[in-house]
């Protein structure tokens, strides 16, 4: 077989062959992650009562504090511009 005969055979191949089915995929719903802790630097050395939970304070260290938490000590000064 010549060149252009392999060729005209595989162009024939592909024209006649079936085409695969596509599936339909169900579009993908977007979904947001909100962090439940903030790490954040904490002013003056103090112990607080938060629901539950007793938290000591040490000044500059480094706490993971719960979202509501962090809110109400940064309204009131309570924590370092730097996080």
């Amino acid at each position: 077989m010549t060149r252009s005969a392999i060729q005209t055979e595989v162009d024939e191949t592909l024209v006649t062959a079936p085409l695969a089915e596509v599936e339909q995929v169900p579009a993908v719903q977007e979904i947001t992650v909100e962090p439940t802790t903030k790490s954040v630097r904490v002013k003056g050395t103090w112990t607080m009562y938060w629901g539950l939970q007793v938290w000591d304070f040490s000044d500059g260290q480094r706490y993971d504090l719960p979202i509501d938490l962090f809110s109400y000590l940064r309204e009131r000064g309570n924590i370092y511009d730097t996080m």
